[in-house]
Parts: structure tokens; C-alpha cells; sequence
């Protein structure tokens, strides 16, 4: 599977061509991609990026201090999302903070260079390709190589010092994002996607003993409801099958009258 690495400037490029060689280590099936090794000599660059964004389902952005509000970087992003959403973009906060990183990236879901985070992203990138490696496996492949990425990080980090800083956010700016992020929320659960409950062919099953009897099998009903419904719309339903059961029951009076619902 096609990993598509960006990157941008001195210590960004430096971390970028040592990832695309340890994850191929710890994940054998993935093909990581990185434009200052995987393009031909005599080859124009951008043809050979724009078929790469667009052949990739995942990249990793590499972000650092240097280069987070780079042009170049909130271009490849934004190819590589593609609005769609089997496609993933990781971006990896090199020497960054999570409140460092403005919107559009500030959207994607962050991997610090902690063992913790590297092994998550390294599950997530095994589940997309077409063979995963099973947990345990890949677990042992992981361990093996954690030592190396933090050595080799920890060189890379000393080799090549930020040469600028971040923008400070001011808290306005931070609360006005958590505002829009919530209202995003919001808006999912306020309308939450339809499902269909089938309420499948069964066979004779005996009634509680306030109605006592027995009831015919009961006839296919297909009810649509949110995902999450509400008391009442289950309680609306209940009644409703009870009802139509109500329909197929003998007109003979039951041993005791049936409860209200």
C-alpha cells in the first residue's frame, strides 16, 4: 500500500526520509513515497507528485516548527484528503504541540513522536493494506524497531535545529476553534443517520401471564428509526407491534385483560 510522505524544509525532510525506511521495516506490505528519493532523474517534479497524491490513500505529514504554515504543505494535505473519507492523512508533530497546529491541519488527528502514538499510527496504517499482519506479529516488529526510530529521531533532532517558531495562538483564536469543533458535533447528533430494524418471522412464543395466551407467529415488520431513539419512539413502536399482534390474536376474551404499555 502507498504511503505518500510530505515534508518541507531541512528537519522535516531529514525525519521524513528516515520514517519512510523504518515503517517499511515494521510493515513489510507498505510503500512509503517521498518525492526527494522516488522521483527519476530527469524527471519533472510536479506530474510526479500530482500521480502520487493522487494514487496514495494515506500520507503522513511531517510538521515542524519551520514549516507548519508552509503553502507547499496545506497543498499536499489537501490532495491527499481528497474528500473522501476511506482515504487518511496523518500528520506527525515533529517538534510541535497539538495547540500549535491551525486549522486546516488542526482537523487531522495528531501522532507525536511517542511510543505510544508511533504504535497506533503503525496499527492504523497495517489495517489499511490489503494483508495486515496479525497484532501479536506486528507488535514483535514493532518492539524490534522502536529503539532505532528513537535513536535515530533523537540525531536527526540534534542535527538540525529549528531555525523559527511557531506562531503563538491567543486564546480567542483557541476557543473560537473548540467552539467550531463542538457545533460540528453538535450538527452529527442532531441528525443522526437512518437505519432499518427488522423485526424478523418468529415462531409461537408464549405471552406473559397477564395476557395468557398464545401468540400466531409473528408477521415481518420493518420499522425505520434513528440510530439512537428516543423513549418515546420506542415506547410508539412497541405499541404499534402490539397492535397488529392484536389484529391476528382469536376473538375469544383472554383469561385476564392485557396490561396497558
Amino acid at each position: 500500500m502507498k504511503v505518500f510522505v510530505s515534508w518541507s524544509k531541512d528537519r522535516s525532510h531529514a525525519v521524513a526520509q528516515y520514517l519512510t525506511t523504518w515503517l517499511k521495516l515494521v510493515v513489510q506490505s507498505l510503500d512509503p513515497w517521498i518525492s526527494s528519493r522516488d522521483i527519476q532523474k530527469g524527471s519533472l517534479w510536479d506530474p510526479a507528485i500530482g500521480d502520487e497524491l493522487k494514487e496514495s490513500p494515506v500520507g503522513i505529514i511531517c510538521l515542524t516548527k519551520d514549516n507548519v504554515r508552509e503553502p507547499w504543505i496545506l497543498f499536499e494535505a489537501g490532495a491527499l484528503y481528497k474528500g473522501a473519507a476511506s482515504n487518511r492523512v496523518c500528520t506527525f508533530l515533529i517538534d510541535l504541540q497539538f495547540s500549535d497546529v491551525e486549522p486546516p491541519l488542526a482537523k487531522f488527528n495528531h501522532t507525536h513522536p511517542t511510543k505510544n502514538d508511533m504504535w497506533e499510527l503503525v496499527k492504523t496504517l497495517n489495517s489499511l493494506t490489503p494483508t495486515p499482519l496479525t497484532e501479536p506479529i506486528l507488535k514483535e516488529s514493532f518492539e524490534t524497531y522502536w529503539p532505532k526510530f528513537e535513536a535515530e529521531f533523537s540525531k536527526i533532532l540534534k542535527a538540525s535545529p529549528p531555525t523559527g517558531q511557531p506562531r503563538t495562538r491567543p486564546p480567542e483564536e483557541l476557543l473560537a476553534e473548540v467552539l467550531d469543533v463542538v457545533r460540528a458535533i453538535d450538527r452529527k447528533v442532531s441528525s443522526p443517520p437512518k437505519t432499518v430494524f427488522t423485526i424478523t418471522d418468529a415462531a409461537p412464543m408464549e405471552i406473559p401471564s397477564t395476557v395468557d395466551l398464545v401468540v400466531p407467529p409473528i408477521k415481518k415488520k420493518v420499522l425505520t428509526e434513528p440510530l439512537a431513539p428516543t423513549g418515546q419512539q420506542i415506547s410508539d413502536a412497541l405499541r404499534k407491534v402490539l397492535a397488529d399482534l392484536n389484529k391476528d390474536l382469536p376473538s375469544s376474551s383472554p383469561k385476564h385483560p392485557p396490561q396497558k404499555v
